[in-house]
C-alpha cells in the first residue's frame, strides 16, 4: 500500500508527473492523485475529530483546499508530501471545534473513571460472534476517543509520530516546528496516554477495571454505535502497525504497552472521494482551477 510518509525517489517523480497531469486538465490524474492520499488524510480527520461523519467532511474540505491551491505548488521548495501534509495539519489545527468533541472527550473521561457494578455486562454474551463484533467497535471507538483528552497539536504530533510512525524529521517539516519540539511534544502526549490509561484501561493492565464489553451497551443506548451499521469494523483495511513507516526503536514499558494497542488498531478505507470531486468538476466548483471540462 502506498504510504506518503516513506517517500522513495521513483515516488515524488510519480508525484511531479501526476500533478502535471492535473493541472494540464486530466481527470483521470486527478482521481490517482486523490487516491494515493486520501486514506492517509480521512484517517489524521477521524482521530482528530472522532466521528466519521464529521471525517468525511474534513476530507473533502482538505482534499478542496489541496487541488485549488494545486497549481502554487513549487518543488524546488518542499517535497509534494510535506507541502499537502502542512495543508492538511493547519486544517485539522485551526478548523472551527467539532460539536461533538467536547461532549464526547467528556464522556469518555467520565466512563474510565471507575466502572460500577451494575455497568458489567454478562459476560457469557462475549461468546457470541455478532457480540464479539460489537466488543471490536466498541474498541475501535473508544481509542479514537481517548485521543481526544490530547490538545489539538498533541493529538496530532501523536497520530502522526505515535500512529504512522514517521520520524520527527518529518513531522517537524509538516507542523512547521523544531525537530527538538516535535519529538518533546510527542513525548508528552505519550505519557499523558499512557497515565490516563494505565490507570483505567484492561488492555492496557489486566488488573484495571474498564473493559471495552461493558461499554457496548451503553454506546448502543447512546446511539454512538448501530448494530446494524458497523461503521469502524467494516471499513478497517489493515493494522496501523502493517503500514506505518517502521520505528526505529521500541519503546518498553507502560507507555510501550499503550502504543501498541494504538498500533494495532485500525487504519481505515474511508470514503471515495473521487465521486464528490467529479461532481464537483461537473459543476464547475473545481473545474475552472484545472481546465477541465
Amino acid at each position: 500500500m502506498f504510504n506518503p510518509f516513506v517517500e522513495k525517489n521513483d515516488e515524488k517523480e510519480n508525484d511531479s508527473r501526476i500533478i502535471q497531469k492535473v493541472l494540464e486538465g486530466d481527470t483521470n490524474a486527478l482521481e490517482s492523485l486523490i487516491y494515493r492520499h486520501q486514506a492517509w488524510i480521512y484517517n489524521i480527520a477521524l482521530k482528530m475529530v472522532f466521528d466519521p461523519d464529521d471525517a468525511e467532511d474534513v476530507t473533502q474540505e482538505i482534499l478542496i483546499k489541496v487541488l485549488s491551491h494545486l497549481s502554487a505548488y513549487d518543488a524546488s521548495k518542499a517535497p509534494f508530501r510535506t507541502w499537502l501534509y502542512r495543508i492538511v495539519a493547519n486544517h485539522v489545527l485551526n478548523m472551527r471545534s467539532r460539536n461533538n468533541e467536547v461532549a464526547v472527550s467528556r464522556a469518555y473521561l467520565d466512563w474510565n473513571t471507575a466502572i460500577s457494578p451494575d455497568t458489567i455486562e454478562d459476560r457469557r454474551l462475549a461468546s457470541r460472534p455478532e457480540y464479539r463484533v460489537l466488543v471490536e467497535e466498541t474498541r475501535s471507538m473508544c481509542l479514537t476517543g481517548m485521543l481526544l483528552c490530547l490538545e489539538r497539536r498533541q493529538r496530532l504530533v501523536f497520530i502522526l509520530g505515535g500512529l504512522f510512525g514517521i520520524p520527527s524529521s518529518s513531522g517537524s517539516e509538516i507542523l512547521d516546528i523544531s525537530d527538538a519540539n516535535f519529538r518533546a511534544i510527542l513525548s508528552r502526549a505519550r505519557k499523558k496516554l499512557a497515565n490516563f490509561m494505565g490507570e483505567r484501561c484492561g488492555l492496557v493492565n489486566s488488573e484495571n477495571p474498564c473493559r471495552c464489553e461493558s461499554h457496548v451497551k451503553k454506546l448502543i443506548s447512546a446511539g454512538w454505535i448501530d448494530p446494524e451499521d458497523l461503521r469502524l469494523t467494516r471499513e478497517s483495511l489493515k493494522k496501523l502497525s502493517s503500514i506505518a513507516e517502521e520505528r526505529a526503536m521500541a519503546i518498553d514499558g507502560e507507555i510501550g504497552s499503550v502504543l501498541k494497542q494504538f498500533q494495532d488498531s485500525s487504519f481505515y478505507k474511508g470514503p471515495d472521494m473521487t465521486l464528490q470531486i467529479r461532481e464537483m468538476i461537473r459543476n464547475k466548483e473545481l473545474g475552472d482551477f484545472f481546465n477541465i471540462q
